[in-house]
This record gives structure tokens, C-alpha cells and sequence, in this order.
């Protein structure tokens, strides 16, 4: 048995595929059931539950959760719920990973809202999580979603890094880091107080 991982939002599971291939036990929980499926269909290593924001799973249930640019898309009235579920189900030893854009861009389609690091500290704190690191970077590339800033970079930034997740395929160059004010989005680790 792997390292076992929840990536909250994780859609069709690309990034749990690759965590996967590096020995971890990962379960990818989705709004949007045909992209879950989608996903279980191409990877059965890959465990999908549809869920809105309260997790099906038993109190401490994951090692390691996961939730990458997910925060922004859930509705103001369930955001600190899905972050004291998240919360609720890590493991008293576990990390907490999350990516989310920053205030200084526009809000986007789909987005209810963006951060700033005033926000995220005051959120995980209220959460009950204990902040280790923020990390404030710019895309290279403008546009579109990357998944590469949960490979080799981000955790040499924070690190030591489980085996599962340094996947030969992710650039270490896909963002670069920033001052807060020029920040395109945050990502952060935390722990389980």
C-alpha cells in the first residue's frame, strides 16, 4: 500500500495518474461526475467520489491531500466548509497542499473569488491548519491551467519529496517565483494542528 492521497477537485485524475505511477494510494474526489468517471475509465488505479463539499471519508482518513486551483470554484457559502473537511479528514501528521490564484488577477469565469496571502493565512488558521510555507509565482506562460507546479519545483522549494511525486514529465520551469504583489496565485503548505 501506498502513501494515501486525496485530490480535492482533482477532475479526470491527470495529476492523481502520475502520483500513481509513484506508489501512492489516491482517491480523487470531483463536482462533475462524467469527468470523474472519464478518468476511472482511464486509470483504474484511481478511486473517483462525486462529492459537493462534505467528504464521505472517516476522520483522518489521507496522509496527503491536495487541493489545486479547486478553492476559487466552490460557492463563498461552502469554502470554509471544504477547507475544515479537508481539515477533518488529513491525517494528525499529514500536508496540506492547495494552489490558488491571487487577488491581483481579475476574476476569471467560474471563479467566485481570488486571494490574497492575508486571506489564506486567516482561512487555513480558521480551518485549523497550521501554515508552513506560502509561495507566491507568475506563469511563464499566460492563459491557461498548468498542472507542472506540483512537480519537482514546488517541493524543492518545500523540501523533502515522497518518491510518488517527482515525475520525470514535469518541467521545473513552468512558473517562477514572485513578490506578493505581482503574484498570479499562491501556493501553500500546511499542517494538521
Amino acid at each position: 500500500d501506498g502513501e494515501r492521497v486525496l485530490d480535492m477537485g482533482g477532475a479526470e485524475g491527470a495529476l492523481a495518474s502520475k502520483m500513481a505511477d509513484r506508489g501512492a494510494s489516491v482517491t480523487v474526489t470531483d463536482l462533475f461526475e462524467p469527468i470523474l468517471r472519464s478518468g476511472a475509465r482511464t486509470d483504474k488505479r484511481i478511486v473517483p467520489v462525486q462529492n459537493r463539499t462534505i467528504l464521505p471519508f472517516s476522520n483522518q482518513t489521507f496522509q496527503h491531500i491536495i487541493l489545486l486551483e479547486t478553492l476559487e470554484h466552490i460557492p463563498d457559502d461552502s469554502e470554509m466548509t471544504a477547507l475544515r473537511e479537508a481539515h477533518r479528514v488529513l491525517c494528525s501528521d499529514g500536508t496540506f497542499i492547495m494552489s490558488v490564484p491571487a487577488d491581483n488577477l481579475p476574476l476569471r469565469p467560474k471563479h467566485y473569488r481570488h486571494y490574497s496571502s492575508a486571506d489564506l493565512r486567516s482561512k487555513l488558521h480558521d480551518a485549523g491548519f497550521l501554515l508552513q510555507d506560502m509561495y507566491s509565482y507568475k506563469y511563464l506562460l499566460s492563459g491557461g491551467y498548468q498542472i507542472p507546479f506540483f512537480g519537482t519545483t514546488l517541493l524543492t522549494v518545500y523540501g523533502s519529496r515522497p518518491p510518488w511525486l517527482n515525475h520525470a514529465n514535469i518541467k521545473p520551469l513552468s512558473f517562477f517565483a514572485c513578490d506578493e504583489g505581482e503574484a498570479e496565485g499562491f501556493i501553500v503548505l500546511a499542517k494538521k494542528v
